[in-house]
């Protein structure tokens, strides 16, 4: 199949994650054109969340892309879920998931050594903030005593980088969730069940 590049006509801009000491975030370090289209039903970003949009990039063959970039597109954050060479081998193409991505902080504390005793110490707590793409998973109602109580667990999809100990606090905006199950096979992404309970 033979392809016009008139008609990679949308500017898009490559997104790396960028580590630092006190977190992570995604920075713009290319930028390309790609044809644009939107198939059809949702793109099934996490294995345990609902889906979201679908965006189908077509663009000039990068041998230096693969599913831990992102990529944004008038503002709109893509999660990447696969990358195909075409035949010509000339252009790929790329399906993503276009999901905004929320900021979100873990505090920890650091372990030092008491010079005094010689013995490992807890001290100053540090926050680490990362980005990541929430979903939900489902909604639980539970009938108790002397009130109900709403569990809402959602799905922290987050890059490969990102590591989170189950029972930490994650924070996001003025919400907090609980660490409940990690899902940390995938080779590209890790994924957190996380949990909210407020009163119903």
């Amino acid at each position: 199949m033979k392809h016009n590049a008139g008609i990679l006509r949308e500017r898009v801009h490559l997104l790396t994650l960028s580590e630092q000491p006190d977190g992570c975030a995604w920075q713009k370090t290319a930028a390309f054109r790609a044809a644009v289209s939107y198939p059809k039903g949702s793109n099934l970003f996490s294995k345990v969340g609902i889906g979201v949009r679908s965006v189908q990039l077509k663009l000039r063959r990068r041998d230096d892309l693969t599913l831990h970039h992102a990529m944004l597109l008038d503002g709109q954050h893509l999660f990447l879920t696969k990358i195909d060479l075409d035949t010509d081998r000339l252009y790929q193409t790329v399906e993503a998931a276009a999901i905004t991505p929320v900021l979100c902080a873990v505090s920890r504390k650091e372990v030092t050594t008491d010079a005094r005793h010689n013995r490992p110490t807890l001290t100053e707590t540090k926050v680490y903030t990362f980005p990541a793409c929430m979903t939900e998973k489902y909604l639980k109602f539970d009938s108790l005593t002397p009130q109900d109580v709403t569990e809402t667990t959602y799905v922290l999809v987050t890059p490969k980088a990102v590591a989170l100990r189950m029972g930490e606090v994650v924070t996001i905006g003025e919400d907090a969730f609980c660490v409940q199950i990690g899902h940390t096979l995938d080779p590209y992404k890790n994924e957190y069940e996380v949990m909210r309970k407020e009163d119903a």
